[in-house]
């Protein structure tokens, strides 16, 4: 089935600028790039060549000898003679670019040429870019594309237009959804928490309402990230990459969510230091499996970073989160699924909520920050929100108190937000309490700002001398 995404509005403005270059759109394997690029090429141009350059290798020769357009153009006429090539109105997708490196340096070309639009796509961009002959620097466009977002997957069911504004308008004017409003969004918030983002689970669970097949698709899903692990990684880094990848769940059922090496592998005897899984950890983050959340060592100052590792070595200054929570929910055994949908969402100290609102966060473009002073204080994030650097906790229980987000507000002077269980509420020390779900509405908190300018000053100006 075909389920709407907000990245067609991306790419329907990509094509409307005067000044597009080749677009290229990231994303971890299986978010749905490829549906997208495709439904979208398909109603905005006349000819589509789209070309899988992981599946078809014969196709790498498109790009061989001199990178020019007419001759890669040429090239595409001999294989794909059933094609038209017409300036201006066709679009060529190149899926998993990755694959062939010269493709991607093609782009370049292809930007400095206006007359052929040209979308690629890539799930392994970052770990394939060593391999890369030619960097199109400041000659390609890029979108990250995630995995659905809480309203996409509140598309997916049905939920209509009026209802979203409303909830939009709430979360803006801080006024409560209601009692029934309310209790039916958690309730399909538990339900996005155990499916997660990925369409082809969503698809399986709007079409059959049933978390079985959910189960067996986010199980492919996982193998297939395994599958990447071991055909890209060698054999000791295969190892470290793949335990690391398992370990992401244990590290995130713990009270201090930071990753912890001792915690990876603890049969090995000893303390290993963070600098044994470098490379695992930067491989799961350019896959896009992991987002990392790195530690602040002060919070009104977010974009500085501490990331020293302490504790010898062994205790890194950073958390990994999955980018998806429903592939984190599958790595754990199946009675959570009962669980979270009797209203625990609780289980596992939290792992679950905390993770769905980095997620959120990810895919709205937030960096994710954290703050904390051992055995004090820790806030769970670190955002800037209406040009105020803004404390955030997430509370998976019915227990309001916020005891470290309430001593940083006295310390700093910050703004505070707690994302909990409970409806819209704004309480006496001046904490901003909502929902879980308003994670995924950051905007209405936190709206953009106009950042035109005027340029008829420059005409008043010359006036002036006039």
């Amino acid at each position: 089935m075909g389920l709407k995404r907000k990245i067609q509005k991306d790419l329907a403005e990509w094509k409307e600028r005067s000044d597009r270059k080749s677009l290229l759109i990231r994303g971890a394997r299986q978010v749905g790039k490829t549906y997208a690029i495709r439904e979208f090429a398909e109603e905005n141009y006349g000819s589509v060549l789209y070309i899988d350059l992981d599946a078809d290798r014969g196709a790498h020769h498109l790009f061989t000898g001199d990178l020019t357009v007419e001759r890669i153009l040429m090239n595409i006429s001999a294989r794909y003679p059933d094609v038209e090539l017409r300036p201006y109105d066709t679009v060529l997708i190149f899926d998993e670019i990755q694959a062939c490196p010269a493709a991607r340096s093609a782009l370049k070309p292809f930007s400095m040429d206006d007359r052929y639009d040209v979308i690629a796509s890539g799930s392994l961009l970052g770990i394939r870019l060593s391999d890369v002959p030619s960097i199109p620097v400041g000659q390609e466009d890029r979108i990250t594309m995630h995995p659905m977002d809480f309203e996409e997957f509140l598309w997916a069911l049905g939920v209509g237009a009026n209802v979203l504004e409303h909830i939009r308008s709430c979360i803006r004017e801080r006024r409560p959804l209601g009692k029934s409003m309310h209790e039916t969004l958690m309730e399909y918030l538990n339900w996005y928490m155990l499916v997660g983002g990925m369409p082809d689970a969503v698809s399986s669970f709007v079409k059959e309402r049933r978390f079985d097949g959910v189960r067996r698709v986010q199980r492919r899903i996982i193998d297939d990230h395994k599958d990447d692990i071991s055909k890209h990684c060698d054999k000791e880094q295969k190892l470290r990459t793949e335990v690391c990848f398992h370990s992401l769940s244990r590290h995130l059922a713990k009270d201090n969510k930071r990753f912890v090496a001792s915690d990876v592998e603890p049969e090995l005897g000893y303390r290993p230091s963070v600098a044994r899984y470098e490379f695992a950890i930067n491989w799961l983050l350019q896959a896009g499996i992991v987002n990392e959340c790195r530690r602040v060592s002060n919070p009104l100052i977010p974009a500085e970073e501490s990331g020293v590792p302490d504790d010898g070595g062994d205790t890194g200054g950073f958390k990994l989160y999955m980018n998806d929570t429903g592939l984190l929910t599958n790595l754990y055994d199946p009675s959570i699924y009962s669980q979270v949908l009797a209203g625990n969402i609780e289980v596992n100290k939290g792992a679950l909520t905390e993770n769905l609102v980095a997620s959120m966060l990810t895919t709205q473009g937030r960096r994710l920050l954290y703050y904390e002073v051992p055995h004090e204080t820790e806030l769970d994030f670190i955002l800037v929100v209406g040009g105020e650097p803004t404390g955030v906790e997430v509370k998976s229980g019915r227990n309001r108190s916020c005891r470290s987000l309430n001593k940083a507000m006295a310390r700093f002077g910050m703004r505070g937000i707690m994302f909990d269980t409970l409806d819209i509420y704004v309480d006496d020390k001046g904490v901003e309490h909502y929902p879980i779900y308003a994670a995924a509405f950051l905007d209405c908190i936190d709206p953009p700002t106009d950042t035109s300018v005027d340029f008829g000053s420059v005409d008043r100006l010359n006036e002036m001398v006039d």
